[in-house]
């Protein structure tokens, strides 16, 4: 009887059927639990969790509306949650939050939106971690800021499908990690967040990430390859500098690929890029002395100062026709041999070290653009080009054939002078189209080489020699 006099003098306490109520004082995680009244169950539940559910305490309050009683207390106790009246000692234990083996060691802090950030905390020795999905009750959803950086026992680590954000420098210096998977929950990976994993060889990036930080993979020694997923939009400042990354692909979406972000990345051999890009940065691919061939698409248009600075062994170029932009020095050292390019970005390229030329778009061949140009074995020029100026391909000894767009209309004075190599013309116009050519004294070269017209289709007429594509090369039919 004396009990249920005190329920009821409890539950008076109340003015509605369903009422919220905080805990006197803020527990140690930071969550306040909160009561309230079933109005079903006329039982007094609490919440864990800032509200989202709650669990019955299994103690009836009294009165018609469950209105009346003594003011309640609730506190969080280690693992536990407890209550009493606030004229009572003892602390009753209504609920242990679950936890693991790693919960002890593992350090769980409490963000604004009543979710955690993980860290390592006191498990610096592990080298296996799983993180929780949930932590009393409530989501993991951050690697904490530098959570575990310098953690050099760590070889591998599970992330749950609960973690949305991977903070700056959380993995910076962990030079034993050897593999992480990158859940499809996660949307940010900060800046430096795997800064000097020297083991970490191979990396995929899910589509589900928005975006990479500056320095992201920055010397990784051990670095092969990042697949990159298409939710990236940006290759940040210095991502993968100094790595020794071998093979990367970037996709569509991305638009840019900022300054220093493959800077000196000594092993890069091979990078396709998507029809996406419009903007490559300043020393955005400096000394990767590797790196063979490079395809630019038509979507790209600017190119920073030195972007391709000292890549010695870069050999075949391709760029599409709409760079507007090219800073000095953007392909200097390099070893160009065959290069698909409009004709702006010609005089970013040392010219003397070309076989194979095809120029994509322009107007004007300029006058004695290609003097002495010993190694040039062959050159297309486009339909676009109107002129060729006065001695351009002068002293090209070694020049065999030429792919001549049907838009020229003028050869000047000796622009094909000495030439003497130079056997075949590919012509893209008619037989009438070549009569409206105005040719220059000093060219008998280009005058006395063996002319062909292009036929797509295998011609019947036999008046004039033709040619067409066979994978790329010209040939005669």
């Amino acid at each position: 009887m004396k009990k249920k006099i005190l329920i009821f003098v409890f539950a008076l306490l109340f003015s509605l059927s369903m009422i919220g109520f905080a805990a006197c004082g803020k527990p140690q995680d930071g969550i306040t639990p909160k009561l309230q009244i079933n109005a079903v169950t006329n039982e007094w539940e609490v919440s864990y969790d800032g509200g989202q559910t709650y669990t019955s305490l299994g103690v009836k309050a009294n009165g018609k509306d469950g209105s009346n009683g003594r003011t309640p207390e609730i506190r969080v106790n280690g693992d536990d949650v407890q209550w009493k009246y606030t004229d009572e000692t003892e602390w009753k234990t209504v609920y242990e939050f679950p936890h693991n083996e790693n919960y002890q060691d593992l350090d769980f802090i409490i963000q604004e939106d009543y979710t955690y950030a993980v860290a390592v905390g006191r498990a610096t020795n592990l080298e296996t971690i799983v993180i929780p999905k949930t932590y009393r009750g409530r989501l993991v959803t951050d690697v904490y800021n530098s959570g575990f950086a310098e953690c050099e026992n760590l070889k591998s680590i599970e992330l749950p499908d609960s973690i949305i954000n991977i903070g700056d420098y959380a993995f910076w210096d962990c030079v034993n990690l050897e593999s992480i998977e990158i859940p499809y929950s996660v949307s940010v990976i900060g800046n430096y967040a795997f800064d000097s994993c020297d083991k970490l060889e191979n990396v995929v990036i899910p589509h589900h990430v928005e975006s990479i930080g500056k320095g992201v993979f920055f010397a990784c020694n051990g670095l092969e390859t990042v697949t990159i997923g298409s939710g990236i939009t940006a290759i940040p400042e210095s991502a993968f500098r100094f790595s020794t990354i071998k093979n990367i692909v970037i996709p569509d979406t991305v638009e840019s690929i900022d300054d220093f972000a493959f800077y000196q990345c000594d092993d890069l051999e091979n990078i396709t890029i998507g029809d996406g890009l419009e903007s490559i940065g300043k020393l955005a691919f400096y000394g990767c002395s590797k790196l063979k061939s490079l395809v630019l698409p038509d979507s790209l248009t600017t190119i920073g100062t030195s972007a391709f600075y000292y890549c010695t062994s870069l050999e075949d170029l391709t760029v599409g026709n709409n760079v507007t932009s090219i800073g000095t020095a953007a392909f200097s050292y390099c070893d160009i041999k065959h290069a698909k390019i409009p004709y702006n970005v010609l005089f970013s390229i040392a010219k003397t070290n070309l076989k194979t030329l095809e120029l994509t778009d322009g107007t004007m061949l300029a006058n004695s653009l290609f003097d002495s140009c010993s190694n040039l074995e062959s050159i297309t020029i486009a339909d676009s080009f109107t002129e060729i100026g006065h001695s351009t391909f002068y002293n090209c000894s070694n020049l065999t054939y030429i792919v001549l767009g049907k838009g020229v209309k003028t050869i000047g004075n000796s622009a094909f002078y000495n030439c003497n190599s130079l056997a075949k013309i590919y012509y893209m116009g008619t037989f009438e189209d070549r009569t409206n050519i105005s040719i220059g004294t000093n060219n008998t070269q280009f005058t006395v080489a063996s002319i062909y017209y292009y036929k797509e289709t295998a011609p019947t007429d036999t008046s004039y020699s033709y040619w067409h594509y066979v994978d790329g090369v010209p040939t005669a039919w």
